[in-house]
C-alpha cells in the first residue's frame, strides 16, 4: 500500500493508509482507527491490499493512532471515583484517550480526507492492550464509532470484567468482532492461564444482553497464541466481518470436489461409534470427542459409561472390548464408552495432556533429561470441562446411568482420576487409575488425600477405587500405588470400595488391555 501519510493531530502521532484507489477517485471511504500506531496494519497491509484489488473487501481509510506513556492509555488501573465509588478502569487517561479519537481526530480526519462520516460505518479496532480503548469506545462513545473490533483482547486487569459486567448493555446499532487464540496464556507459567476464558465470559455476557448473532461476531483459534504471528491474522477477519457485505464480490465459494471414476480406498471404522468436537467453555481448548454405544439396548436406568482419558490412545481397544465382552447375554453389563481426546493421529498428544492433567509445577522443577516441562496447571479447568461440558452433553445424546459413571485414566492419566476423587464431590462413581504418575511434583497429589479421608471419614457417599499396574514397571512406581492403597485400606467398605491390581508380567504400557478386561468386570457387573 503506497498511500502512507504521517500527521500530528494535537500532538498526537497518527499514520494514515489510504487505499489505492484514493487517488484517482471522487468517492469516500469508510476509515478504521488502530490504537498503537497501527502495528496491525502494517503486519498485513499486502494482505490487504490484494483484498482491495480483488474485491473482496471494500477499500478503506486506515488510522494508526499513537498512544503514549507505556500504554497507559490503554491499560486499565483499579481506580474509584470519590462519589459513589464507581470503578473506573484506565481513570481519566483512558477516557481521554477515546474523547480525543471521537472529538479531535475523526474531525480533523472527516475534514481532510473524503471520509465516511457516519459514526455507523466508522470503525476501532485493536488488539491485547491496545484492544481496550476499542472495547471502551464501545461503552463510552457508541455514537462516533459503530464498528468494534477486539483482537485478543487483554481483560485480565485488576477489576476490569468488574467494570464491564456493571455496565448498561452496549447500544444496539454496535457490530462488535471479538476473537481470541485458545493456546493463549498456556505458554506463560506465572500467568493467569484464563486469557481465552475471559474472552468467553465476554462474549457469554454480551449474548446475554441480547447482543444478536448479527452483531457480534466470534472466533477462537485452537492453535491461536498471544503473539503478532497469530493476532496479525485475524485484523483482515475482523474487516472482512464488519465491512465485507459491502464488497464487490461475495466470499469464495468452496468448489465441490467432482468424481474422478477412481473409488476411494475404504477406511475401517468401529460400528456404532461416533466422534465430535467440543470446546471447554472454562478454558476455550476443544477436545476430540469418541463414544462407543453397545449392540445390545441399554436397560431401563440407561448405560453405566466409562471416561477415558488419552481417548487417542485408548479408545479403540475400549470400545473392542465392550463389543466382543458385551456380546454374550452372559457377559459383562453393556456400557458406553466415551473417549476424551485430540484433533490429532498421535496416540498422545503430549502437550495437551500435560497440561490438562497437571496441577502447577514449579518452574526449577525440570525432567531426568534436564529439559523443562511443557505448560502445566490445567488440571482445574479441565475437571470442570468434564462435569460442566461433557458429562450433560453426553447425558443429553445417549440413555445414560448417572449413578454408574466412571473416570479411567493411565499414567498421569491416572494421576488426574486421583486428583479428581480427592479434591470435591464427584459425579463420577468409580475412579481407575493406572500406574498413576503420583510421584508427580514431589507427591503434590498427596496434599489432597486428607480432604478426601475426611470425606470418608463423615460418611460420604460410596466411591469405587481401582489402582492397577503393571509388575515388570518401574518399581517406585509399583510402590507409590502399593502405598496409597495400604493408605485407604482402613476405609474400605467405609465409603469407599478398593481395590489393587498387580498384573503379573507387564510393563507400563503392555498393562493396558490385561487391565481393561479387569476392570471391565468391576465396573460392567451384571
Amino acid at each position: 500500500m503506497k498511500n502512507i501519510e504521517r500527521l500530528s493531530i494535537g500532538g498526537r502521532g497518527v499514520n494514515i493508509y489510504l487505499p489505492p484507489s484514493y487517488s484517482t477517485s471522487t468517492k469516500r471511504y469508510p476509515v478504521v482507527y488502530v490504537p498503537g500506531g497501527g502495528d496491525l496494519i502494517k503486519h498485513c497491509v499486502n494482505h490487504l491490499y490484494r483484498l482491495y484489488l480483488e474485491g473482496w473487501l471494500p477499500e478503506l481509510i486506515l488510522a494508526g493512532v499513537e498512544t503514549y506513556g507505556g500504554q497507559t492509555e490503554s491499560i486499565p488501573r483499579a481506580d474509584e471515583s470519590d462519589a459513589g465509588g464507581v470503578l473506573v478502569p484506565g481513570g481519566e487517561e483512558a477516557r481521554a484517550f477515546i474523547d480525543e479519537l471521537a472529538d479531535r481526530i475523526k474531525p480533523y480526519l472527516d475534514d481532510h480526507y473524503r471520509t465516511i462520516q457516519d459514526g455507523k460505518r466508522t470503525a476501532i479496532v485493536g488488539s491485547s492492550a491496545d484492544a481496550l480503548p476499542p472495547l471502551f469506545a464501545a461503552y463510552f462513545r457508541p455514537a462516533a464509532f459503530g464498528n468494534i473490533g477486539l483482537l485478543s483482547p487483554a481483560l485480565g486487569y485488576d477489576r476490569l470484567m468488574e467494570f464491564i459486567c456493571a455496565q448498561p448493555a452496549l447500544s444496539g446499532h454496535l457490530r462488535v468482532f471479538l476473537s481470541a487464540g485458545a493456546q493463549e496464556g498456556l505458554q506463560e507459567r506465572q500467568a493467569s492461564r484464563s486469557k481465552a476464558g475471559l474472552t468467553l465470559e465476554l462474549r457469554r455476557l454480551w449474548q446475554s444482553q441480547g447482543l444478536a448473532g448479527d452483531q457480534l461476531a466470534f472466533e477462537l483459534e485452537e492453535e491461536g497464541t498471544h503473539d503478532t504471528m497469530f493476532i496479525a491474522g485475524q485484523f483482515p477477519k475482523a474487516l472482512l466481518w464488519l465491512y465485507g457485505g459491502e464488497a464487490e464480490r461475495p466470499l469464495k465459494p468452496v468448489r465441490d470436489m467432482k468424481d474422478t471414476g477412481v473409488t476411494a480406498s475404504m477406511r475401517y471404522e468401529l460400528p456404532r461409534t461416533e466422534t465430535f468436537r467440543l470446546r471447554a467453555e472454562c478454558s476455550g481448548l476443544a477436545y476430540c470427542i469418541f463414544v462407543s454405544q453397545p449392540l445390545r439396548p441399554a436397560p431401563a436406568e440407561g448405560y453405566p459409561v466409562l471416561y477415558a482419558l488419552d481417548g487417542n490412545a485408548y479408545f479403540g481397544s475400549l470400545a473392542e472390548a465392550m463389543g466382543m465382552q458385551a456380546w454374550h447375554p452372559e457377559g459383562i453389563a453393556p456400557g458406553l464408552i466415551v473417549g476424551i481426546g485430540y484433533d490429532s493421529e498421535e496416540p498422545f498428544v503430549y502437550g495437551r495432556r500435560m497440561y490438562d492433567f497437571t496441577t502447577d509445577t514449579p518452574e526449577s522443577e525440570i525432567r531426568s533429561d534436564g529439559m523443562a516441562w511443557p505448560p502445566t496447571g490445567g488440571a482445574d479447568s479441565f475437571l470442570e470441562f468434564l462435569e460442566q461440558d461433557l458429562l450433560p452433553q453426553i447425558q443429553s445424546r445417549y440413555p445414560v446411568d448417572r449413578s454408574r459413571q466412571s473416570l479411567f485414566g493411565h499414567s498421569l492419566g491416572g494421576l488426574f482420576s486421583l486428583y479428581a476423587l480427592f479434591g470435591r464431590p464427584s459425579p463420577f462413581r468409580s475412579f481407575i487409575a493406572g500406574s498413576p504418575s503420583i510421584w508427580w511434583n514431589n507427591y503434590a497429589l498427596l496434599h489432597r488425600l486428607p480432604e478426601f479421608e475426611e470425606r470418608l471419614a463423615q460418611g460420604a457417599d460410596l466411591t469405587e477405587l481401582i489402582i492397577a499396574v503393571g509388575s515388570e514397571e518401574d518399581p517406585s512406581m509399583i510402590e507409590d500405588a502399593l502405598l496409597l492403597y495400604q493408605r485407604l485400606q482402613p476405609y474400605s467398605g467405609q465409603g469407599l470400595a478398593l481395590s489393587y491390581m498387580l498384573i503379573e508380567g507387564e510393563d507400563h504400557l503392555s498393562v493396558i488391555h490385561p487391565m481393561i478386561s479387569r476392570i471391565f468386570r468391576r465396573i460392567f457387573h451384571n
